[in-house]
């Protein structure tokens, strides 16, 4: 963790006033002291500044000094089902959860699978019905204390819960909107979500991540979930949205044994984006994938953190994420494959293939090996070009203008891991808005 230093600590002061004003009202659904606890390493870190290695290439004092407030008082939304329209992905059917500024908004949120056991809703409404919930997040808090989830501990008040029992599936998708309305001014809000998929089990989440308003947002997003033996789940965050808005998304995910995990990061437009996507393989023969596309235009940011645990023998992990930047953006792949002293047998690949098409833009990758047993088969690589100049003359050879030739090789760059999201509506939306925030 960053010590304070004297171009930070000033913003922290706001924050301490916000959580001694709020935290009465807020202690009494969790643990006694969960949040005070929280708040402490929140102020003992502070908040991170590029000294912080995690944070070498991403930094937060634009956003501090933006002086957004704490969004800690739930307001009436103003928001209409017609608002909605440009998030919704007409064509794929899913259950819907929506949640305006941190809130759940039941009226604009629509179940379509209700079977017995089955939960999706509101986590303020879940750690009341299912104890062990607000237990478990608790845990998983006070292992993760890092400023920004620490910060999210200390001051959310809801978010998204899914909990699938032993031997259910869910038809349809869940699709979790979290919808940030900052028409009235500068905001932040704190969403705190669980998932939970039982024994032999299976679901498929996707968080999407909308913007309304011109104003200056800040969404701090922390998700924990757990896989239980023989469980799957698809887990997708649609992070593409044209905004001048922050997102920093902190997830952890704990695979039980013979548990698969099919993750998808995509992301692009916002001004920054920060993701931790931290992946626990707890159980032998357990097995991750992760995928990301990352781009950029204007002066965006985009930071993704990756972190695949092989805690325990025999387990698999695969990892591609691809980055496309131009104009005067910033990209990050800091990606790290942890190999512990007993996990014998662990087979994992991370490969990170980034295109840079502007001279005002960067990339900076980090693929990392940290490996403690003898008997593996693992590899990492990271490559960085640019668009190639003799197939870019094929296609304009044949007719075809500068900008859909590159617009054609960058889409084919992408593909390798579009084409494997598992909803073909989504990964159609995708391609199409990724695209238009590079031309």
């Amino acid at each position: 963790m960053s010590t304070i230093t004297a171009d930070i600590n000033p913003h922290v002061a706001p924050w301490k006033a916000a959580f001694e004003a709020f935290h009465s009202d807020l202690e009494n659904d969790f643990p006694e002291g969960f949040r005070k606890d929280a708040f402490a390493a929140f102020e003992k870190a502070g908040f991170p500044s590029t000294k912080n290695e995690e944070w070498k290439y991403s930094s937060v004092l634009p956003l501090l000094k933006m002086q957004i407030p704490a969004a800690l008082v739930r307001t009436i939304p103003t928001i209409k089902p017609r608002d909605l329209e440009s998030f919704r992905m007409a064509n794929l059917e899913a259950n819907l959860l929506v949640f305006v500024n941190g809130f759940f908004a039941p009226t604009l949120s629509e179940i379509k699978e209700k079977e017995a056991g089955i939960f999706a809703g509101s986590l303020a409404v879940a750690t009341k019905t299912h104890p062990d919930i607000a237990k478990k997040i608790a845990a998983a808090s006070a292992q993760n204390k890092d400023s920004f989830s620490a910060l999210n501990a200390a001051f959310f008040q809801d978010g998204a819960c899914i909990v699938v029992p032993e031997n259910k599936h869910l038809k349809f998708p869940v699709k979790v909107l979290f919808l940030h309305d900052t028409l009235g001014g500068n905001l932040s809000w704190n969403v705190r979500n669980f998932y939970s998929i039982g024994k032999n089990a299976s679901a498929s989440i996707i968080h999407v991540n909308g913007f309304l308003g011109s104003g200056n947002g800040l969404g701090n997003i922390c998700t924990d979930g757990e896989l239980g033996e023989n469980a799957s789940a698809q887990f997708i965050q649609y992070q593409v949205c044209k905004s001048p808005g922050w997102l920093i998304e902190q997830t952890n995910w704990r695979q039980a044994r013979d548990s698969r995990l099919n993750a998808f990061t995509l992301s692009g437009g916002m001004d920054f984006i920060r993701n931790n996507l931290h992946i626990t393989l707890e159980g032998q023969n357990a097995h991750a994938e992760l995928h990301g596309v990352f781009t950029g235009t204007a002066k965006n940011h985009v930071d993704n953190h990756t972190l695949v645990d092989h805690a325990v023998p025999n387990c698999t992990s695969n990892e591609l994420y691809i980055g496309v930047m131009n104009g005067n953006s910033t990209g990050v792949f800091n990606g790290k494959i942890m190999v512990r002293k007993d996990a014998q047998k662990t087979a994992a690949f991370q490969s990170n293939k980034n295109l840079i098409l502007s001279p005002g833009a960067s990339i900076n990758t980090k693929p990392q090996l940290e490996i403690f047993a003898d008997d593996v088969k693992c590899s990492h690589g990271a490559t960085l070009g640019r668009l190639n100049e003799e197939a870019l003359f094929y296609l304009r050879a044949r007719g075809i203008g500068e900008a859909e030739a590159r617009n054609l090789l960058t889409s084919a760059f992408t593909s390798e891991v579009i084409s494997q999201i598992p909803f073909p509506t989504l990964a159609e939306a995708a391609s199409k808005a990724l695209s238009s925030f590079i031309e």
